[in-house]
């Protein structure tokens, strides 16, 4: 890892950490191995390759990150019992949706498609489903397992010619 990436995680990680010394479910035995392994590595290659609809900081984007796993890690998600491998799922779930969430065409350019590229191709540790993209699947907390949005979500009629 270069050392200015390194450094700038570690700057993050103090705030990242000091919330996950307060929320109950955060493993730091997952959390901050996982916050050096994936946050470095992105913040530069967001900051070189993509383009968000808003211009976000870092900061905005490891924000959301732990606003959404705290939104994810409840006792209805995990157990006690609950092992390393489902907290990075977590992580992952919310990495994704910080950091690519906000991006999208621009300049005859899909973002949001790089993103998933890049997602996929750089890390591999957590299997998410290869068909669709980062963005069409949740955690299932029953199965453990990456599961598509369309399966939790209905679909529903809309005729758009008459008022909601």
């Amino acid at each position: 890892m270069p050392a200015k990436a390194y450094l700038c995680a570690k700057a993050y990680l103090c705030g990242t950490s000091s919330w996950a010394n307060v929320c109950v479910y955060v493993r730091l035995c997952v959390f901050v191995p996982a916050t050096l392994r994936y946050i470095p590595p992105t913040i530069l290659e967001m900051k070189k390759s993509f383009n968000h609809v808003t211009p976000l900081s870092t900061m905005n984007f490891l924000t959301t990150m732990v606003n959404i796993l705290e939104g994810c890690l409840k006792p209805e998600n995990l157990s006690n019992k609950s092992d390393q491998a489902m907290f990075e799922m977590y992580f992952v779930f919310a990495f994704i949706w910080a950091f690519g969430g906000g991006l999208c065409e621009k300049d005859g350019i899909n973002y949001r498609r790089n993103f998933d590229k890049w997602f996929k191709q750089t890390w591999t540790t957590v299997k998410i489903p290869g068909k669709g993209t980062v963005y069409d699947y949740f955690v299932n907390p029953k199965t453990q397992k990456f599961q598509p949005w369309a399966e939790l979500v209905t679909d529903i009629d809309y005729d758009g010619s008459k008022p909601m």
